[in-house]
Order: structure tokens, then sequence, then C-alpha cells
């Protein structure tokens, strides 16, 4: 409701995250791993990882008990919240982490982010089985339930990121063919009232 979205407190910490963005330190600590699991126990106790740990790890294999995850993923959740100005800062911060070249196999393969990015422009329109194949059904499976996001500002970041990570090379626009990703934009562009977006 209007009366959440004024109350708060902490709307505008996303506009301050897509503006330390905007340089390439806060882009890396954004993306930067963060291990979960045992070596967090380890260093908080003092004690260093077991030989044993240490050799799985460098033969390829993780702890079970050990996962990575970034700042990044984290705010990924955000984009989807029902205050604006969260939405805006979040979309406005995964462009400004589009604009990292050497990031781009990560944020497409490990992270998602174009599906993330194409979830706010899905909207409730039907899809041909021709343009459901090999589109993932988180698209459509919702059907006219889904919204289309309402607000210009967020579609507009969410294009440009799409568009950057487009120019980051061949392998990068070969990967959003693969997935389909034409269908979703050209859907939202057929319904798209906002000239700049």
């Amino acid at each position: 409701t209007v009366d959440d979205e004024c109350h708060d407190p902490y709307q505008h910490v996303a506009m301050v995250i897509m503006n330390i963005t905007q340089l390439e330190i806060g882009r890396d600590f954004l993306i930067k791993l963060i291990y979960s699991g045992n070596r967090n126990k380890a260093m908080e106790s003092g004690s260093l990882p077991s030989i044993q740990e240490d050799e799985g790890k460098a033969k390829g294999g993780h702890s079970e008990s050990e996962s990575t995850t970034t700042h990044l993923q984290s705010l990924l959740p955000q984009l989807n919240s029902p205050n604006i100005y969260r939405r805006q800062g979040i979309a406005g911060t995964l462009k400004n982490v589009c604009f990292s070249q050497d990031s781009v196999w990560w944020l497409l393969n490990v992270v998602n982010l174009d599906k993330s990015l194409l979830m706010t422009l899905a909207g409730p329109e039907e899809l041909t089985i021709d343009e459901k194949v090999g589109l993932d059904p988180d698209y459509w499976l919702l059907g006219p339930q889904k919204v289309r996001e309402p607000n210009a500002i967020v579609r507009l970041y969410v294009a440009e990121a799409l568009l950057l990570l487009l120019t980051n090379g061949r392998r990068a626009r070969e990967t959003l063919r693969e997935r389909r990703t034409y269908v979703i934009i050209r859907m939202a562009d057929m319904v798209e009232e906002n000239e700049l977006v």
C-alpha cells in the first residue's frame, strides 16, 4: 500500500547501493563471493581449516556444509519489492553491475541475472506453443495473474541492463538467444507506452 511505501525506513538504501556501484570498487564488492559454513566458523574461532578440507578444495571439491553467495544475489529479491524506491535502486544497481565485463559469464550462468531482469518485463500476454518452446516456464506459468513492472524507470534500467549484457560479446548474445530472451522483450515492447523505454 501507499502508506507502507511512505514509512519504509530503508527505502533509500537501494539508491545508495546504486550510487556505490557506479564505481568499479562498489561493483567488485557486490560480486565478491561470501563463504558460509565451516570456513566462517573456523575464521570466527581463530583456527585454520583442516588439511583435509584444503585438499578437497584443491582438487575442485567443496565441503558439503560450505556454500558461496554474493551480496548481489541477496539483493535480487528486492527487485520484486512492493516499494517503488527499492525496485528503482535495485534495477539501477543491476544495470551498473552489468558494466563489469569480466563478470558477464558469471552473471548469466551462475546468478541467472537475465531471468531476474526478464521477470520484470514479462506480462500476462498469452504465448503461442512456438513461443513457449525453449522458454523458461516461470515467465508464462502465472498466465493472466502475471503483472509487468508498472514503473517506467525500473523498466528502463532493466532494458539498459539487458543491452549492456548483449554488448559484452558474442557468447553473451548467443546465451541470451538460446534462452529465448527476445520473446519476452518483444511482448514487452508491444505494450510499452513510454518511448524512452
